[in-house]
């Protein structure tokens, strides 16, 4: 003040996080014939001197394929094969040999019928503590009626896969959180005949 007594105020407290780096895949559709040719192309933020590898998983037989190695190119051109649903996945590696998994890219093999199999899947809620319960719910639509249904997570936290619940009639599946982390929940839905659709994303943060 005038005086020049000071007086100095409560902290004020200012987290400042690092970005978050980006990894995203596109593909040049996401529904082709047999026979006919995807291209996949990466994009980051993580900076120059990255590095790419594609992977497909073939729900259907329940498989996973290395279409490319780590390397320098972020495009890659596949071949389709049989009729159905692929999943694919860009990892990408920065220069100090850190690495980030795009979010799955979802394309269909087949002749684009109105009534293909898709599911809508949803999360009663976004966090949770651990040792509470959470209630994912799947319907499937289209394909032939005689649903089953399969989750899987990812624990981005521990960068491992876990089976939630394999192909069940069950489509309200109960999770607890045991540790906390962040993780992507993933609902598979089985038609009577094979086919499988998978869900997009839905992420969970337990505290």
């Amino acid at each position: 003040d005038a005086a020049g007594n000071v007086v100095r105020s409560e902290a004020l407290n200012v987290k400042i996080d690092a970005a978050t780096p980006k990894v995203t895949l596109t593909g040049s559709s996401t529904s082709i014939d047999a026979g006919a040719k995807l291209t996949l192309t990466a994009q980051t933020t993580l900076g120059s001197g990255c590095t790419y590898k594609f992977i497909i998983f073939n729900p259907a037989t329940n498989q996973w394929f290395k279409l490319q190695d780590f390397g320098s190119s972020n495009t890659f051109t596949w071949t389709a094969g049989s009729d159905g649903t692929r999943l694919f996945y860009v990892d990408v590696k920065d220069a100090d040999g850190n690495v980030t998994r795009s979010k799955v890219l979802n394309v269909t093999i087949g002749s684009g019928s109105t009534d293909r199999l898709t599911v809508n899947a949803t999360v009663s809620d976004n966090t949770t503590n651990i040792g509470e319960k959470i209630t994912f719910t799947a319907h499937g639509i289209g394909g032939k009626a005689g649903y089953t249904y399969k989750m899987v997570v990812y624990n981005k936290t521990t960068k491992t896969w876990g089976l939630v619940q394999n192909f069940s009639s069950n489509n309200a599946i109960t999770w607890v959180a045991g540790t906390a982390g962040d993780r992507e929940f993933y609902i598979d839905v089985k038609d009577a005949d094979g086919n499988v659709a998978r869900s997009a994303v839905m992420n969970v943060i337990t505290k």
